[in-house]
C-alpha cells in the first residue's frame, strides 16, 4: 500500500512539472528541458556544472524508493546531455566514485564525455574513494584528472566469470532438460563445467575488449600502448601512484577540480558551480525500476544476468554474498532451482 501511495505522489508530482498537454503523449526525456542549479539565487551565473556518477555501472537503472544501486548509462547519458545544454555551463566537472561495470555501460559514458569535449566544453574528471576499472576507463575521455592521495584506481583489464555448481548438484542428484541450437549457447552455465574449447572462444573474446580498454587509456593519457600494457595488469594504484605513472594529471581534491575546471573556462575564482538534479522523470524512472526490475528467480549475481563480461574492480572476485548462499543452500533444499 504504502508503494501505491508513493507512486501515486510521484505521478502527481510529474504532471505538475512537466505541464504538457494531456492529450499529447509525455516524452520522458524532452530534447530541451531547462536546467536549475541547486543554489537557486546564482542561478543566473556562468559557473562550473558538476555532474555525478557513483556506484556500478550498467546500462540499466537499478534502485527503489530508498535510492539507486547501480547506475544506469542509458538514464546516465541522457542527463548529462540535457545538462551541458545549460548554456550557463561553461566546463564541466565528473565526480567519479564508481568500481566500474559492464563493458557497454563504461563505453557509452566515455563517448558521451568525449563528445561533450568536443563541443568545447572542458571536462575534468574528479576521483572520490574508488575509480577502478570501467571507473578508470570514462574519466581517460577527460581533459585531465584530479584523484585523492589515497584514491583507489587503475584495475585496467576485463574479466568475466561464472559459478560452477556441478558438482554440488551431482551431490544433491538434480539434473537439467537442456535443449540448445548449438554447442555453445549454455557456455556459462551453472549446472555445467565449462569445457576447454570454451575458454579459449571466451579469452579471445576478454583479449578483443582488454585491447579496446588499452586503446582508450593510450588516446586519453597520451601514453604509447606499450606503457599502458606495463601498467594494465589489473592491479590497483592509489592516487599518488597513479600520478607517478601519469595515469592522472593531479593530486586534489573535488574543490581543486572545480577550481581547475574554472581556470580552463576564463571563469573567475572560486567559479560558481552549477549541480545537476534528477527530474521528476528520472526519480520515478528509478523507482519503477526498484520495483519492478526482473529478479532471475532465487539466485542472483552473476547466474542471472547478461553474458559478465565487465570492467569492475571487484575485491571478492564475484563470490557469493552470505545472503546469496543462504538462498542457494535453500533453493537446493527445496529443489527449486531453474
Amino acid at each position: 500500500m504504502s508503494l501505491l501511495v508513493a507512486s501515486s505522489v510521484v505521478i502527481g508530482v510529474i504532471l505538475v512539472f512537466q505541464k504538457k498537454d494531456a492529450a499529447a503523449p509525455v516524452d520522458p526525456f524532452p530534447a530541451e528541458l531547462p536546467m536549475v542549479p541547486w543554489d537557486f539565487a546564482g542561478g543566473f551565473q556562468d559557473g562550473v556544472g558538476l555532474f555525478s556518477i557513483y556506484g556500478p555501472l550498467q546500462i540499466e537503472s537499478e534502485g527503489g524508493p530508498f535510492g539507486v544501486r547501480a547506475a544506469g548509462a542509458d538514464m546516465m547519458v541522457r542527463r548529462l546531455q540535457r545538462f551541458v545544454k545549460n548554456k550557463r555551463v561553461k566546463a564541466l566537472v565528473v565526480r567519479i566514485n564508481s568500481p566500474g561495470g559492464s563493458v557497454g555501460a563504461s563505453q557509452e559514458l566515455y563517448e558521451a564525455l568525449r563528445e561533450i569535449r568536443r563541443s568545447g566544453v572542458p571536462v575534468v574528471a574528479s576521483f572520490g574513494d574508488l575509480a577502478a576499472s570501467g571507473g578508470y576507463y570514462i574519466s581517460c575521455a577527460a581533459d585531465s584528472i584530479v584523484a585523492n592521495p589515497g584514491t583507489v584506481t587503475g584495475s585496467i583489464g576485463v574479466i568475466v566469470g561464472s559459478i560452477d555448481l556441478s558438482r554440488l548438484l551431482k551431490r544433491w542428484d538434480i539434473g537439467f532438460n537442456i535443449i540448445k541450437s548449438k554447442e555453445h549457447k549454455d557456455i556459462l552455465a551453472y549446472w555445467r563445467e565449462m569445457t576447454p574449447r570454451e575458454r579459449e572462444m571466451l579469452q579471445k573474446t576478454v583479449d578483443r575488449i582488454y585491447r579496446q580498454f588499452v586503446g582508450a587509456v593510450s588516446a586519453g593519457r597520451g601514453l604509447s600502448v606499450r606503457q599502458v600494457e606495463s601498467l594494465a595488469d589489473g592491479s590497483i594504484l592509489s592516487g599518488e601512484e597513479a600520478l607517478a605513472a601519469g595515469l592522472v594529471d593531479r593530486v586534489g581534491t573535488l574543490q581543486d577540480a572545480i577550481a581547475l575546471a574554472g581556470q580552463m573556462a576564463g571563469l573567475k575564482d572560486p567559479p560558481h558551480v552549477i549541480q545537476e538534479r534528477p527530474t521528476p522523470v528520472d526519480l520515478f524512472s528509478m523507482l519503477v525500476a526498484g520495483t519492478f526490475h526482473r529478479q532471475g528467480g532465487m539466485l542472483e549475481g552473476p547466474m542471472a544476468g547478461p553474458l559478465p563480461v565487465s570492467y569492475l574492480y571487484d575485491p571478492s572476485g564475484g563470490a557469493l554474498s552470505s545472503a546469496q548462499f543462504a538462498r542457494l543452500l535453500a533453493a537446493l533444499a527445496s529443489r527449486e532451482l531453474p
